[in-house]
């Protein structure tokens, strides 16, 4: 019996590790584009949050990497991993004058490839 219980433990002590996994190291690329009301915002700034799948909030110390977007309001992250991971993107909405946040959950199944996603965002307080 204690044997039982000890390879059922250690099974699900490895089960919960593999699922933490997200991070850098992976063969994966997000190419995210930052887009209020469906137009691209350039220049905004996307943040990443690794084994997240609900939003981190907006202190952006919390968030372990970040890039900025160019004109076409796009940004890559490369080397990812299989996991779960919170996308949050600020930036300015010319054409209202106002800036304008928000986020997207992503999960990652596959060992390798690209997935394009959307980070809408709205205006901010």
């Amino acid at each position: 019996m204690q044997k039982f219980f000890f390879i059922v433990t250690t099974l699900i002590i490895f089960l919960i590790a593999c699922n933490k996994n997200a991070g850098i190291g992976g063969n994966n690329t997000i190419v995210a584009t930052v887009k209020h009301h469906g137009l691209v915002i350039p220049n905004a700034t996307v943040y990443i949050k690794y084994n997240a799948t609900e939003f981190p909030g907006e202190n952006t110390s919390l968030y372990d990497d970040y890039k900025t977007a160019g004109l076409d309001g796009k940004v890559k992250f490369d080397g990812l991993k299989r996991g779960d991971y919170y996308f949050y993107g600020i930036g300015f909405d010319t054409t209202i004058n106002q800036t304008v946040i928000g986020g997207v959950p992503v999960q990652l199944l596959q060992k390798a490839g690209e997935k394009l996603i959307d980070i809408p965002v709205t205006e901010g307080d």
